[in-house]
């Protein structure tokens, strides 16, 4: 299991007893306070954790069966991580589930930022919660009063690097000034977390510098994980007085070349559609658009305490900008999608192996999956890294929980490369998700992408384009819509 670059604080071994439950949250709450999370934080990990460890004790061993349930506590960049794990009854499909697993489930998906399962087979089975740290965040103060620069710069004046720790404190505020509190990746609101991450390797970041020290221009590259072999770009900002002097690009470079010596295989960034700016700015860096999200952020940008009402929410372009080759897996598209994966894929992915799976192929019997919510942005994520022959039932009540969330939009993530996926799809098409794109060597596999809008409408003619494979998406995607609503059931 990854470790995420974590540090274990401590591992503890205790027996499937009804007193191990408070012992077990206590213990996490000492550590997630030492690790600096703020005191309602640590309550909620700890019944999170209570939650988990309850669930083990009463429901993974039978009654008279003397079993041992393993905790470790991890401090990682962003906060803290939990393993429970034991070598009781393995998990049940989700669709088997009693009420009692459901309602515990959920209820740990509310108090934890994140809540991953996973079957381990011989050794048993663990539950991984993640809580995050939202101390120590920027004090907008610091970034109000201080008039913007008016005059015109040369680009031969600025210095683009890495980022060194004292640059940390500039970039937070100059992402406040730009974006204000409505910025998708709330780490950059917190300075020691963000220098943490960029410590830990899960952000590589560059800045623009004047002479005088003064940081002009951002841009970063975030990653799921250490091991992660693609990076998100992001987290880009240019002073309004420099941005005539090629700044952008220089970072992109910058970070481009970066992202090559680490052994990175490719990037991919999101760019909104209210208008064609930040598209243009990818193009012109060699991006290619392999997938549309519709409404995926709030109907709302927020700048320094002000909100702009917007007519929807933003719908995003995802592209891909190929760095290797890489490793050539089997690509099991379902058939009716088959030519728009291999259109989007054919710009960024030199080789192509399409199959269709025969029924020989191994199956897991477990998924393998994570699920992201945020409730404030109305949003959810469900990454299926492996797809197991539970797939489907897991897919119907992770839906079903994000539905009673109030959740908007769900994000499906599922791996391209799984001859179980075209069912999957199936599946998830007859239950309303419809066709979104694809994102190459996520989780070192490539994802096929969907969504599901939970009583929410976009217009689509409200989204503004640079490119036609945009455009062709947009129409691609209102075709698999009417198809997808046409075989709802009608109520």
């Amino acid at each position: 299991m990854d470790q995420n670059v974590s540090e274990l604080q401590f591992s503890l071994s205790l027996p499937n007893r009804e007193e191990s439950v408070a012992v077990g949250g206590c213990s996490i709450a000492e550590a997630a306070s030492h690790a600096g999370l703020l005191p309602r934080e640590v309550t909620s990990l700890r019944l999170a954790v209570e939650e988990a460890l309850h669930n083990s004790v009463h429901h993974a061993y039978s009654p008279k069966e003397h079993g041992i349930i393993k905790i470790e506590a991890y401090q990682t960049p962003r906060g803290v991580r939990v393993d429970i794990t034991d070598q009781g009854i393995p998990f049940k499909p989700i669709d088997e589930w009693a009420d009692h697993h459901v309602h515990g489930w959920s209820r740990m998906m509310e108090l934890a930022d994140a809540v991953t399962y996973h079957n381990l087979g011989r050794k048993g089975k663990s539950i991984e919660i993640h809580k995050y740290r939202r101390s120590e965040a920027l004090d907008p103060q610091e970034s109000e009063g201080k008039p913007a620069a008016t005059a015109s710069h040369s680009e031969e004046e600025i210095e683009i690097r890495l980022t060194k720790p004292e640059d940390i404190s500039q970039i937070c505020q100059s992402i406040y000034r730009t974006y204000g509190y409505s910025y998708d990746h709330d780490v950059i609101y917190y300075p020691e977390q963000f220098q943490e991450m960029i410590e830990a390797g899960l952000v590589i970041s560059a800045v623009a510098v004047t002479p005088q020290g003064k940081v002009v221009g951002h841009a970063g590259l975030s990653l799921d994980t250490k091991e992660s072999i693609i990076a998100n770009m992001g987290m880009s900002v240019v002073d309004p007085a420099y941005r005539a002097t090629g700044i952008g690009g220089k970072l992109g470079y910058v970070l481009t070349k970066t992202a090559r010596a680490k052994g990175l295989q490719g990037l991919f960034s999101m760019a909104v559609t209210a208008h064609t700016f930040s598209q243009k700015a990818i193009h012109k860096g060699n991006f290619h658009d392999c997938g549309l999200i519709l409404g995926f952020t709030p109907a709302f940008t927020s700048f320094r305490g002000i909100r702009e009402k917007l007519v929807q929410r933003e719908s995003l372009v995802l592209a891909y900008k190929p760095l290797e080759q890489g490793e050539t897996l089997p690509i099991y598209a379902p058939p009716a999608h088959k030519e728009m994966i291999e259109s989007l894929l054919e710009p960024v992915m030199e080789v192509r192996d399409f199959r269709t799976p025969d029924g020989s192929e191994e199956i897991p019997e477990a998924t393998d999956f994570s699920v992201e919510v945020s409730t404030e942005r109305g949003q959810g994520v469900l990454n299926f890294v492996t797809l197991g022959q539970d797939a489907e039932a897991v897919l119907f009540e992770r839906l079903k929980h994000l539905k009673l969330q109030k959740v908007d939009i769900i994000v499906l993530k599922a791996d391209l490369h799984s001859p179980h996926l075209p069912k999957l799809v199936e599946v998830a098409e007859s239950l309303g998700f419809f066709f979104s794109g694809v994102l190459p060597k996520w989780r070192r596999e490539g994802a096929l992408l969907m969504t599901y809008l939970n009583n929410i409408e976009i217009d689509g003619s409200k989204l503004n384009f640079d490119s036609e494979v945009g455009q062709k998406l947009l129409t691609y995607i209102n075709e698999c819509r009417k198809k997808t609503e046409l075989s709802l059931p009608q109520l």
